[in-house]
C-alpha cells in the first residue's frame, strides 16, 4: 500500500480496535446480566406476587396493613419487569455483537480484497468504501450503546454472582 495512504487506514483501524473493545465491555455485560438472572427465580416472585395480590384483597380498605403490603407488591412487580428489562437488553446485546461480528468480517474481507498494486488514483475508491464501512460500524456500535444505556441502571452496573 502506498506510505501516503498508511496514515488514514492506521486511524481507522484504531477506531475499530475501540469500537471491539467496546464490544468486549458489551458482552462482559451480557454475561453479568445473564449471571443476574440465572440467581433470580421468576416464579418465585410470581407465586409472592400473587399471594401478595390474595392477601391485600382480604384486606379491609382501612386497614393499617394495606400500605405495606401494596408497597411490598410494588417492589416484586418492579422485580419482575426488571427482569424483563434485562432479557430485552441480552436480546439487544445479542443483536449488536452479531453485527459487530458480520460488520468486522465484512471489512476485513474489504481491506484483503484492496488491490495495493494498483495506481493511488484507482486505490481511492476502494479506501473509500473502506472508510464509508468503519464509518457505519461505528454508527452502528453508537446505537447499541444507546440502546444498552436506556436500560435500568440496575441492569447496567455490575451485577452480583450467585
Amino acid at each position: 500500500m502506498p506510505e501516503g495512504y498508511r496514515p488514514l487506514l492506521d486511524e481507522d483501524i484504531f477506531t475499530i480496535v475501540g469500537e471491539v473493545e467496546g464490544a468486549a465491555r458489551l458482552a462482559r455485560r451480557r454475561a453479568a446480566l445473564r449471571r443476574h438472572l440465572e440467581s433470580t427465580d421468576r416464579r418465585e416472585i410470581s407465586r409472592r406476587i400473587e399471594g401478595l395480590e390474595r392477601d391485600l384483597a382480604e384486606l379491609e380498605e382501612s386497614s393499617p396493613l394495606r400500605a405495606p403490603f401494596e408497597s411490598a407488591l410494588s417492589g416484586r412487580r418492579g422485580e419482575l419487569a426488571s427482569c424483563k428489562d434485562m432479557l430485552e437488553g441480552i436480546s439487544m446485546i445479542n443483536a449488536q455483537l452479531e453485527d459487530t461480528e458480520s460488520l468486522l468480517s465484512n471489512l476485513r474481507g474489504e481491506l484483503l480484497a484492496l488491490d495495493t498494486s494498483l495506481s493511488p488514483s484507482t486505490l481511492e475508491p476502494g479506501l473509500a468504501e473502506l472508510k464509508s464501512r468503519v464509518a457505519y460500524f461505528r454508527q452502528s456500535m453508537d446505537e447499541v450503546t444507546r440502546s444498552v444505556q436506556t436500560l435500568p441502571a440496575a441492569t447496567t452496573e455490575r451485577l452480583p454472582t450467585r
